[in-house]
């Protein structure tokens, strides 16, 4: 919705005050009972005019918001992502080197989830038993980390200050995925790409084998 013109957005104005619209090329209003979803990929700011967004449609449309993080804020969620997608693919029998994972989690992903799936579709078509990192797209195997992606981890680049602690992105993405699989040990370890001894020794260490 943060892309409607000028024009569609004073069409749409009273339509959720009012419940009333009008069909394109008719004479005569019509009601309607019905709820209004909305998404942008734009951050709307009703007190800046050049946002172009008008406030007071902004007003009527904005009452329960829900932000989604870009993945790049949340890449722990790539494990569990591209055990998804490999399902949804019909190879839910492959697995991910960690060399490949690594690459997958470092990645910046300006395109989001969207990027990753079609990541994940190019290595499918390459891959054998697993995916390997030379099955990765080329952009993902030599990105590495983005500047948007060193900011979100609260680190920054080479050069040098300090970094996240990888072992709390590990921790966050193991404990994800025995939250998805319910527990399901064996599961969780072919959703991560990991062995199941991997997995129980990464589990102890963390303190989550309890």
């Amino acid at each position: 919705i943060g892309d409607l013109s000028p024009t569609g957005q004073s069409a749409l104005l009273r339509v959720p005050q009012e419940h009333r619209f009008r069909r394109v090329g008719g004479s005569e209003d019509l009601s309607s009972d019905f709820r209004l979803v909305a998404a942008t990929h734009r951050e709307l700011d009703p007190e800046s005019a050049s946002s172009g967004f008008r406030p007071d449609l902004y007003f009527r449309i904005a009452v329960f918001e829900l932000v989604l993080p870009p993945l790049r804020e949340r890449i722990q969620d790539v494990p569990l992502l591209v055990g998804h997608f490999l399902e949804r693919l019909g190879r839910s029998e492959l697995t991910t080197e960690p060399e490949a994972m690594d690459a997958l989690t470092e990645y910046g992903w300006p395109g989001n989830v969207r990027e990753l799936e079609n990541a994940v579709r190019r290595a499918v078509v390459t891959a054998r038993d697993r995916i390997q990192l030379r099955d990765l797209p080329r952009r993902v195997r030599e990105g590495g980390r983005s500047d948007a992606t060193h900011a979100a981890r609260g680190g920054r680049r080479p050069g040098g200050e300090q970094l996240l602690d990888l072992q709390a992105v590990e921790r966050r993405t193991i404990e994800a995925a025995m939250r998805v699989t319910q527990g399901n040990r064996t599961e969780a370890a072919r959703r991560l790409g990991i062995g199941r001894t991997t997995l129980y020794r990464k589990l102890e260490r963390y303190g989550l084998d309890g």
